[in-house]
């Protein structure tokens, strides 16, 4: 009886490029049958790996009995749920998709076997494909595992493969010149071990794999002197050797620790495309100018661009791989495929424009193990007269790594899907967003990144009022988002929103400067923040009780558009949860609230913006629900930072008023000398785990268990009081201190309180007790920060309920 086979498709753009490599190699594969040879490479396909991995992880007996009770579609939908997030933003849900199209019948057919007894199999309409991919394996000159090109990882990437094949191709020189010119170059061997690495010679035993050329591997470069600084991680100024000029036992330690779990980074120098010097031509600006030709790059006066010059240089192959287009994601870069469309500012009249560096000026060598994911667009070339080794990169490859660079990856691969968006829907050059907030107001990096949310997509909510301070309204509303041509676009899906507004009328400086604030810290990755969407404008936002769309003829009001946290504050959220938590289930929430509140600082002063203004009103709480994952997992709850408009970016130089009706969150710096800091947030995260743990022992009932109570060195309940998990004591005594300079940095709180989590959910699920418990007074803890007799208890009145701002 013959096995049951799950079929893994490719996609459309791998379709493409293996068709240019039969167009390019000359191969006719109408007329061959599938080998066995062709099933081994198929079966080594990353994809092949993965989607296996996973079935055969959420499928087998065990895992369907204790995770999913017996449920077979549910842990199915899980599987895909996670194939579709391998990468940044659902990056792969368009593979999951077809993944689920090719297997209509799966669900049906597992009910009736064993996940050991299916197998995977080609998709009868990628038979050819599969075809040229064992060719470029047995006689394209590729090495076997093409991805990593080590002992580590025996899967390869068909994006990779072919981009390696078609230039190796294109230039056979390409490598002997990488030899010469790349592989001694002195940067690189400041950052890099660079020697030879054994290739594989067949995955599985089968097939004749060649073995061309010795692949070179590079591993991170170490020395223990200090001018080298190529060991990534040590605190910059910290000192390496002690009074005596001897390394100190933390350096010592730190570099051995980082040593040994390096590991050597594949083949990426072979894969990295050498363009003749002789065959780039400078470009002037005039020129580029009257081609239309926007040369501009966000943030670009912050990096080190004073040598870039622009040059022109024609491609050999029209397509993109040849003609280096970049790659940021597998949709993208197939769609301009199926569209032969190139991105903005690609070519000046079928010329690829690249801007020109000394590659010492760029980060390039630093940066190169994300090759692939940053700087495939990249290239480099020789000038033998001057023994200048240059980087070429293209201006939207320069676009990608500058929005990467200054702000976070998430804002540059949205960037690339918004040009893609923008172009199906034909606004490739749609100024609305310009023409919105005007000159004075308009930063150039708002481009096809801050969305402007049309206004008829907005419906407010009758009794929408659900906040309301010194600053404004914030409104509950609905909008419904318009179609897209990417699987990552929620296709006319409606989603419960926020809006709010400010009290001052119209397009005013204090919204310009909020819409900066919010965009530069939540326009791209925003853990532990609320997700921002965009601006619009809606009409009357103050008619009571009444559902309405906006119209452009009625009184304009500018909004910020943001995730409505559906459970609201946190301290009303607490009210209603700590109440019915046992000991442990109080302590467990606690944690995830503290982790979701330092993630999203964390996240705000990675993009160099200070909140200043963070109380426990200003912490909102989403509960997110899990459709495809079983019961025990079906919905989480988070908590997220909101309402960055009293915020500031870390860098500036002028000092705005923030809000004085939370005096007990602000560090004891503020009241002396009025100077924010990230060490001001911290003091102020510190103070809201505080107020948070004052509530839990309030509203928590179970007394804590006897070897709790033991650890922490108390004789009975009635004096736990002061109880909590002694890593919490290190962040709270440590948070709490009066010296700013004193106070760790907020990513090492985040550190403690995951490492915390791993601890409660080792007691929960595995019955180890991993927690060690402590006391802390944090009503005295706060007041020896100010020198001042401490609040509490005596008063009558909790810690919580005092100076909050409403």
């Amino acid at each position: 009886m013959a096995k049951p086979v799950f079929t893994i498709p490719l996609m459309p753009l791998e379709k493409i490029l293996l068709s240019q490599v039969a167009r390019i190699a000359g191969l006719d594969t109408t007329a061959n049958p599938v080998s066995d040879t062709d099933t081994v490479v198929f079966r080594a396909w990353n994809w092949t790996s993965l989607a296996y991995g996973s079935l055969k992880e959420d499928l087998n007996i065990d895992q369907l009995a204790e995770t999913y009770n017996g449920d077979h579609d549910l842990a199915y939908r899980d599987c895909l749920h996670f194939l579709a997030h391998q990468g940044l933003l659902a990056s792969s849900q368009l593979r999951s998709d077809a993944i689920r199209a090719a297997n209509p019948s799966f669900p049906g057919v597992f009910t009736e076997h064993t996940i050991e007894s299916i197998e995977t199999g080609i998709h009868p309409d990628d038979r050819e494909s599969w075809i040229i991919v064992s060719w470029m394996f047995q006689g394209g000159h590729l090495y076997w595992d093409p991805l990593s090109f080590t002992r580590q990882q025996r899967t390869y990437d068909i994006f990779k493969s072919v981009y390696t094949f078609q230039h190796r191709m294109a230039r056979p020189e390409n490598f002997q010149e990488i030899e010469n010119y790349v592989v001694t170059h002195n940067k690189l061997l400041e950052q890099w071990a660079v020697g030879p690495i054994p290739t594989i010679d067949d995955a599985d035993g089968d097939g004749d794999f060649n073995e061309s050329l010795p692949p070179r591997s590079i591993s991170k470069g170490f020395s223990l002197h200090p001018r080298h600084r190529v060991v990534e991680g040590w605190p910059l100024g910290k000192s390496y050797t002690d009074e005596n000029g001897d390394y100190t036992d933390e350096w010592l330690r730190y570099a051995l620790r980082t040593t040994s779990s390096e590991q050597p980074i594949g083949g990426v120098l072979e894969n990295v495309c050498m363009l003749p010097f002789a065959d780039l031509h400078s470009i002037s600006l005039e020129r580029m100018e009257q081609t239309v030709i926007n040369y501009s790059v966000p943030f670009m006066e912050r990096d080190n661009f004073s040598r870039l010059r622009w040059v022109v240089w024609r491609p050999v192959s029209h397509t993109a791989m040849g003609a280096h287009l970049l790659y940021t994601e597998d949709e993208v870069y197939q769609y301009c495929l199926l569209n032969n469309w190139y991105f903005p500012d690609h070519f000046c009249d079928e010329e690829v424009v690249f801007g020109m560096r000394p590659v010492e000026d760029t980060d390039f060598f630093i940066k190169i193990k994300e090759f692939w994911s940053s700087w495939n667009d990249c290239c480099l070339s020789w000038d033998a007269e001057n023994k200048q080794l240059y980087l070429l990169e293209t201006i939207p490859g320069l676009r990608f790594r500058s929005r990467q660079k200054f702000q976070d990856r998430h804002v540059a691969q949205r960037y690339f899907r918004n040009l893609v968006e923008d172009h199906a829907a034909g606004r490739l050059q749609d100024s609305t967003m310009q023409d919105l907030l005007g000159a004075e107001h308009y930063n150039k990096i708002f481009a096809h990144s801050l969305r402007y949310i049309p206004s008829d997509q907005i419906t407010i909510c009758p009794g929408s009022i659900v906040g309301e301070g010194r600053n404004g309204k914030v409104y509950r509303a609905k909008w419904t988002r318009s179609d897209g041509v990417l699987a990552t676009s929620l296709r006319g899906e409606t989603i419960e929103v926020a809006l709010k507004e400010l009290k001052a009328t119209g397009l005013s400086r204090k919204f310009a400067r909020e819409m900066d604030l919010t965009y530069t810290s939540l326009g791209g990755s925003s853990a532990g923040c609320v997700d921002f969407f965009g601006i619009s404008i809606i009409s009357e936002p103050h008619a009571p009780m009444q559902s309405f769309r906006a119209s452009r003829d009625q009184a304009k009001e500018f909004v910020l558009v943001s995730e409505y946290a559906n459970a609201g504050n946190i301290r009303d959220f607490l009210r209603g949860e700590f109440p019915k938590c046992s000991f442990q289930e109080s302590w467990i929430l606690v944690v995830q609230m503290l982790l979701g509140i330092a993630t999203g600082i964390h996240t705000l002063h990675a993009h160099g913006v200070i909140h200043r203004d963070l109380h426990l009103n200003n912490i909102l709480v989403t509960e997110k629900i899990f459709p495809d994952q079983p019961q025990s997992l079906s919905s989480e709850f988070s908590a997220k930072i909101a309402d960055i408009g009293e915020g500031q970016h870390i860098a500036a130089t002028s000092i705005f008023n923030a809000s004085v009706e939370a005096r007990d969150f602000h560090a004891p710096e503020i009241s002396y000398s009025q100077t924010w800091s990230p060490a001001s947030d911290v003091f102020a995260f510190a103070v809201a785990a505080c107020k948070i743990l004052d509530m839990r022992q309030t509203l928590c009932l179970e007394q804590p268990p006897e070897h709790v109570l033991k650890q922490a060195g108390l004789d009975s309940a009635d004096d736990a009081s002061s109880v909590l998990p002694m890593k919490l004591r290190q962040i709270i005594a440590d948070g709490l201190k009066k010296d700013p300079k004193e106070r760790l940095i907020i990513s090492k709180y985040v550190d403690t309180i995951e490492d915390l989590d791993r601890d409660f959910y080792s007691e929960k699920e595995r019955g180890v007790l991993r927690v060690d418990w402590a006391t802390l007074d944090w009503w005295t803890t706060h007041a020896g920060a100010y020198e001042r007799p401490p609040v509490g208890r005596e008063d009558g009145q909790t810690w919580s309920a005092i100076s909050d701002a409403t």
